[in-house]
């Protein structure tokens, strides 16, 4: 009996926690295991898009020596699902919808990537431009991380600049 009883409350929390994940994008932030601190309370993934692209890099004299520092992002912004470019992702940050509507955001808040070669991820607070996709969203996060970081070899001359090539997943997050 007892046994009985414990398969069907395992089953019913199964069920529970299975309608709580009932989109694609919950599934896939559940498997990515996103930490606390880039969750901002009572907010909710809207949407999210695959960026490509590189993060720029530029050389500058740091307590008398040469150190990359990073300039900015220069992405695509590719549909999860079908993979077409939906926009751009630029200095700011920024980003910017095929329909002009734009997306500026602040840092509230990094942790380290799983795979120590890539850029952080990062949980942004964003102010919306114009409307379109990015008219409801209050936040974004970069989650998913691949490459990005700066150059192992330092910089061989004051002014110099290299691009690297990172991916990131942009979670779009608001009230529903």
């Amino acid at each position: 009996m007892f046994r009985m009883t414990l398969l069907i409350v395992a089953a019913c929390a199964c069920l529970a926690f299975s309608s709580s994940l009932d989109t694609a994008t919950d599934r896939e932030l559940a498997r990515l295991n996103v930490p606390d601190k880039l969750a901002p309370k009572g907010k909710h993934a809207l949407f999210m898009v695959r960026g490509e692209g590189v993060q720029i890099y530029s050389a500058d004299d740091k307590d008398g020596k040469l150190a990359w520092v990073f300039k900015s992002p220069r992405a695509d912004l590719l549909d999860y699902v079908t993979g077409e470019k939906v926009g751009t992702h630029a200095a700011g940050p920024v980003w910017i919808d095929n329909d002009g509507g734009k997306l500026k955001g602040t840092k509230v808040d990094d942790a380290d990537a799983p795979n120590a070669d890539a850029v952080p991820w990062l949980l942004l607070d964003a102010k919306a431009e114009n409307g379109g996709r990015f008219a409801h969203v209050t936040h974004v996060q970069r989650v998913d991380t691949w490459g990005g970081k700066a150059p192992a070899t330092p910089p061989a001359k004051a002014g110099e600049t290299r691009e690297v090539r990172y991916e990131a997943t942009y979670v779009f997050l608001g009230d529903r």
